[in-house]
């Protein structure tokens, strides 16, 4: 009976796979939990993940593993991150694409709005200093 006892407590023990903080309650003390059916949300706050929506013009352009710079508007935080993976379809409406980007900080809560900033290319040009001013008046730059 003893073996029995133990099994049935087992049953009453909830245990999550993360640590983290219960966000949402969707079952009340002493209702009946049924297979499949959540009981509470819990929200990991050890990593987060930034869904973008890009422009499909820079499909070809983004790759997994590519350094994305997030920016949290509300904590005037800016966090790096690296693109986690890429979802190839886009969307008919909004001529967009998913890219998914991990992130990890502090104070950081799901639902946060959240710009990013994506090197998609280098410029290469040829810079010329601005000249000194002189007590003599500006003298010209000559490149030759």
């Amino acid at each position: 009976m003893l073996s029995e006892a133990q099994v049935s407590h087992g049953f009453a023990r909830i245990t999550a796979p993360i640590a983290g903080v219960v966000t949402e309650k969707r079952i009340d003390r002493g209702s009946m939990a049924t297979p499949g059916t959540p009981l509470l949300t819990i929200e990991n706050i050890s990593s987060f993940r930034v869904d973008l929506h890009v422009d499909e013009r820079l499909s070809g352009k983004l790759k997994v593993g590519m350094p994305v710079d997030i920016f949290i508007d509300s904590s005037g935080q800016q966090i790096r991150g690296r693109i986690t993976e890429l979802i190839p379809s886009v969307d008919s409406m909004s001529r967009t694409f998913m890219a998914k980007v991990d992130i990890g900080g502090t104070g950081l809560k799901n639902g946060l709005y959240a710009r990013a900033k994506i090197p998609v290319g280098a410029k290469h040009a040829i810079m010329v200093p601005k000249p000194r001013s002189s007590k003599r008046g500006n003298s010209p730059v000559s490149i030759g």
